[in-house]
């Protein structure tokens, strides 16, 4: 299988959620990041063209970075995977774009930054980590991780419990 790989700038447009696998009791991360088009006219001015989507999930230490570090509306770059999932339920349907990211951090175009070396980041190369437990691995509309396809949305009592995050 071909995978695509993508560079994305944006800004968060939620706090990151701290989740955990309903089978794997794995960490991981997701949060939504925004991205705004715009070209320059020829008289100089920037012209507002839309805006893209994208549901960033992140695994394991890169999860447990994410989850400290970013906030709300804060510019970010992510690379990871890319994948268009679709998912249907009784009373609804859509399409989540989504990456699997492998690298995430703030965007120091639009500000500064200050890094602190994480206690298990060095050791811990799981970078892009798109398969728990060796089964490829998806995230429905509401950030939740599945080990299979993605299929009708669970149940409010089969959902997955979230950490807090301090």
């Amino acid at each position: 299988m071909n995978d695509s790989y993508v560079t994305v700038n944006g800004n968060l447009t939620r706090e990151p959620q701290r989740k955990f696998g309903k089978k794997s009791g794995d960490p991981f991360t997701v949060f939504g990041i925004a991205q705004n088009h715009s070209h320059r006219k020829p008289d100089g001015t920037f012209v507002e063209t839309g805006t893209s989507y994208y549901e960033v999930i992140a695994f394991r230490a890169l999860g447990d970075n994410c989850a400290a570090s970013l906030h709300l509306g804060d510019p970010v770059v992510v690379y990871g995977r890319l994948s268009i999932n679709n998912w249907e339920t009784e009373d609804r349907h859509g399409t989540t774009v989504q990456i699997d990211a492998g690298h995430v951090g703030h965007d120091l175009l639009f500000g500064t930054s200050s890094f602190a070396r994480g206690r298990a980041a060095a050791a811990n190369h799981d970078r892009i980590a798109t398969e728990v437990n060796g089964a490829p691995g998806q995230v429905n509309s509401d950030g939740e991780f599945f080990e299979q396809d993605l299929g009708p949305e669970p149940a409010p009592e089969d959902v997955e419990h979230e950490a807090q995050v301090a």
